[in-house]
């Protein structure tokens, strides 16, 4: 009896198991960037996601010849009826014609609550005059899309 259970336990590890595990991630379900302020334009994806939050890269590009300060009032993302707002915003930056400035933006929640309800979000970054809006959703990933371990 006793070989039995020792080699129940020893096979146990030899099984072959069903693939690389798999998280669910957040992502934009629009695409293109969007006007912000008279002299620039706004684009977002998301960089990371994880069980405490997500964060999110904000990419900022010039429209005018002209310098223009672009201000970031607030930035919040609306999880299901949660607002979080970011754990930090950029300072302005001044950008001219066909410029590009990139900033991060962290905001943390419960990732697995937003996952077992089945949460969608919507990331509004507002301005002093304008606000640009970009929906999220959480997907999990084929097999096929996964890295192995």
């Amino acid at each position: 009896m006793k070989r039995l259970l020792l080699l129940g336990a020893l096979a146990s590890g030899c099984f072959v198991s069903e693939g690389p595990r798999r998280y669910p991630s957040w992502e934009r379900t629009t695409k293109g960037a969007q006007t912000f302020a008279e002299c620039a334009e706004a684009d977002a994806w998301v960089s990371k996601s994880g069980k405490e939050g997500v964060g999110i890269v904000l990419e900022l590009r010039g429209r005018s010849s002209e310098p223009c300060l672009v201000t970031i009032a607030s930035a919040r993302l609306r999880v299901g009826n949660e607002d979080h707002a970011a754990r930090r915003l950029p300072d302005p930056p001044r950008l001219r014609l066909g410029q590009r400035v990139h900033a991060y933006l962290a905001f943390g929640f419960d990732g697995d609550k937003a996952w077992n309800e089945g949460a969608e979000g919507t990331l509004v970054i507002t301005g002093p005059t304008t606000s640009v809006t970009f929906p999220l959703k959480q997907t999990l990933p084929s097999r096929e899309e996964c890295d192995p371990r």
